[in-house]
């Protein structure tokens, strides 16, 4: 982990990046290229859509590889990384001077929570008391809409399955901002939030739901059977895009400037 925390966003590191992904597409089942391959995509556009001088939010920054690439592709924005495990705040400080870090949970909830560090593999941990390994500590949980107010443009959210706890606590930044968020989606229901509850959050906030590979060509939005069939084996995606109703134009439009090649 300290090594892969050293070459985060260096050119090593985008190499060791690249043949990961050359190497996870040889060696998966054939039945799970298309998961594979959207979930790179969602790395791809999502770190290249934010539009200039405005804010990204990383939602579970961890090691600070998606916060990399969007510095990377998208100089003029400004970046906020959250993470819960302290150490790796403390890294991203100092990986990221520019950049505004806190070191909290997100959720609907403001408070001190109990957070289960897997040690073991620390990208996995998460506010489930279910977290294989998973060590406890106390943190502070944070709403979103409290910590940002203004100037969102894009928000990726990967929390572990607490995704929809998060976008529960920035009510307010959907209405006033209208930002694109990258979600990660997994398999199975976490911590009470279900599929169906992630949808109509959405729906009822005028959001429109996509599979990365969707995002920048012509094609309905998901409706609720589809997007709870795409979790269902072999998967179609992990990660999905939110977009508002009025913005899909635009968005699909941006996301379309930046073609895709898996090497």
């Amino acid at each position: 982990m300290d090594l892969k925390k050293l070459i985060v966003g260096t050119p090593i590191g985008n190499l060791a990046y690249a043949a990961r992904d050359v190497w996870h597409y040889l060696s998966v089942p054939k039945e799970q290229a298309d998961m594979l391959t959207n979930d790179q995509l969602a790395a791809h556009y999502v770190t290249r859509i934010c539009l200039p001088h405005k804010i990204f939010v990383d939602v579970g920054a961890h090691i600070g590889s998606v916060s990399s690439e969007v510095l990377r592709n998208c100089p003029t924005a400004r970046l906020i990384a959250i993470e819960a495990i302290p150490a790796k705040a403390e890294h991203l400080r100092r990986k990221f001077p520019s950049a505004e870090v806190h070191n909290c949970a997100v959720s609907e909830q403001e408070g001190e929570v109990s957070f289960y560090v897997c040690d073991e593999h620390s990208a996995f941990s998460s506010l489930s008391a279910e977290t294989k390994g998973g060590r406890a500590i106390t943190i502070r949980s944070a709403r979103l809409d409290e910590i940002v107010k203004t100037d969102v443009d894009v928000v990726k959210i990967d929390v572990e399955g607490a995704e929809l706890g998060v976008l529960m606590g920035a009510d307010e930044l959907l209405k006033s901002c209208r930002p694109t968020i990258m979600f990660e989606s997994g398999p199975s229901d976490c911590l009470g939030y279900t599929k169906k509850a992630m949808f109509e959050l959405f729906a009822g906030r005028c959001y429109e739901l996509f599979v990365p590979n969707r995002l920048p060509h012509k094609g309905a939005p998901l409706t609720l059977e589809s997007f709870i069939d795409a979790h269902c084996y072999p998967f179609r995606s992990l990660n999905y895009f939110a977009v508002a109703a009025e913005r899909v134009p635009e968005i699909r439009a941006q996301a379309s400037r930046f073609p895709f090649s898996r090497w």
